[in-house]
This record gives structure tokens, C-alpha cells and sequence, in this order.
């Protein structure tokens, strides 16, 4: 089992909101659906909490698999009632999120191979997807 809430991974991360806040690890200001990495960078790439905010969480998976070798983990609240469900509608689901997901539409409208989930806390989990 591959323990994501305990990585000790070198690790780099991208988003959009430049920020002052000090982090603790290596940080590049970008998107996901432009991932400035070479084909086949990293071990794994890791959604922590932000595929539903991308603007497409198509691009950005398709990005995240160019620069990954082997895995990529979404890490997401779910969202179990139906008429939230809009990832591929194009609707908005509230003024934090673009998208929403349920389990089933998130393994559904991936296209990897789903290795494991693990619960995180109450609705958020982890999937573990192999390249």
C-alpha cells in the first residue's frame, strides 16, 4: 500500500495563487492544465485536494500523467448527492469548487488504472491510480 499521508518523497509543488506563505517544500507558480515539467519527472503526482478547482480536470489529469512514471493519487471531498455530480456538464458546483465529484464519477471519467482508495477523514479520500 502506497502511504500518501505520511510522503517522504522529495517533493515540488505547483499552484496558481503565488502566495507569501513559507512552505515545505519546493513551490512553482503554474497551473495543472500546463504543467512545466518534463515527460516522465516524477515518480507520482498528487492531486491534494485541488483536481476540483482546476478549470479542467481532463487536462489536468492527462498533464499530471506526461510528467508522472508511475502513479497519480487524487486526494478530493467527495461529494455524494447526485445533482452535484458535474464534472462533465460543465457546471460550476459553488463559488470554491468548479467541479464535484462522487466516487463512482471519479473512477469513471478517469482513464487509469485504479489501484486503491484509502478514507482520509468523513468524505475524503485518496485514489491511487497506476500509470
Amino acid at each position: 500500500m502506497l502511504d500518501v499521508v505520511h510522503w517522504n518523497y522529495l517533493t515540488t509543488g505547483i499552484d496558481p495563487l503565488k502566495g507569501d506563505k513559507e512552505r515545505r517544500f519546493d513551490f512553482i507558480h503554474g497551473i495543472a492544465e500546463e504543467l512545466p515539467f518534463k515527460d516522465n519527472e516524477f515518480d507520482g503526482v498528487l492531486f491534494a485536494t485541488s483536481l476540483d478547482h482546476v478549470k479542467n480536470p481532463d487536462i489536468a489529469l492527462k498533464e499530471a500523467i506526461r510528467v508522472s512514471k508511475k502513479y497519480i493519487f487524487v486526494w478530493i471531498t467527495l461529494r455524494p448527492d447526485k445533482k452535484y455530480n458535474k464534472w462533465k456538464s460543465g457546471t460550476q458546483y459553488n463559488e470554491n469548487h468548479l467541479w464535484a465529484f462522487t466516487e463512482k464519477s471519479l473512477i469513471k471519467s478517469t482513464p487509469l488504472n485504479l489501484m486503491e482508495t484509502k478514507v482520509v477523514d468523513g468524505l475524503q479520500k485518496i485514489f491511487t491510480f497506476e500509470i
